[in-house]
């Protein structure tokens, strides 16, 4: 359900001359009013802060905005409130929420959020971009094995690179053209592995996604 009434106090009458679009203002006018809101009506105290949760996104502070969102979905689920201003809270908090775990690179957590947003959502269609780029950072752990594989191979063929050029090259020819052979296999291993773990990371994207398509 939505909010609805037709009083509003003076101070919420204050609150609604500030810009929607200017954050700073609606975060001031929280923190300044914030023992004055608890007086207020609850859902009146609830529309502010929403939009003092939302206003916390907008201004990157991603950790307060996890603290202020949780408290407003789960007032959102005390009071049976779901929609302010014609938009859905719970949704939106969630979307949110997914978007400031991936600022703070709270990989994990991202992922099982936007798996509930998916679950819950009526058209969660509209969600598919965000849990694609959760997806992208979250890598499953083979895919990072493999990523891990890469990089050793990787610094082997350069430590081989500097040892052929300092040591054998000049001195050793026939053992250079040895180590040369160790050199490609080990560049070769590096660039293979980097290439399926890319295809595997693309294939498991796809994987993932379609399963929410199905539904």
């Amino acid at each position: 359900m939505g909010i609805g009434y037709t009083y509003q106090s003076e101070l919420f009458s204050h609150f609604r001359e500030i810009r929607p679009d200017d954050k700073f203002g609606q975060i001031r006018f929280y923190e300044r009013n914030a023992s004055q809101l608890k007086r207020l009506s609850t859902e009146e105290e609830f529309i502010i802060l929403c939009y003092y949760t939302n206003a916390l996104f907008a201004a990157e502070n991603y950790r307060k905005h996890l603290e202020y969102s949780q408290l407003v979905l789960e007032i959102s689920i005390l009071e049976g409130i779901q929609f302010v201003d014609g938009h859905d809270v719970y949704l939106h908090m969630l979307e949110n929420r997914v978007k400031s775990h991936l600022a703070l690179k709270e990989f994990e957590a991202a992922f099982n959020i936007a798996k509930q947003l998916l679950n819950i959502a009526a058209e969660p269609g509209k969600y598919f971009a965000l849990y694609r780029r959760v997806l992208s950072v979250r890598r499953p752990i083979w895919v990072l094995n493999a990523f891990a594989i890469a990089v050793s191979a990787a610094s082997l063929w350069a430590a081989l690179e500097i040892v052929r050029l300092i040591v054998f090259e000049p001195f050793y020819p026939i053992i250079d053209n040895t180590l040369g052979l160790f050199q490609l296999a080990a560049l070769a291993i590096a660039l293979g592995t980097v290439f399926l773990a890319w295809i595997s990371q693309y294939y498991f994207v796809g994987s993932e996604l379609r399963k929410y398509r199905k539904k």
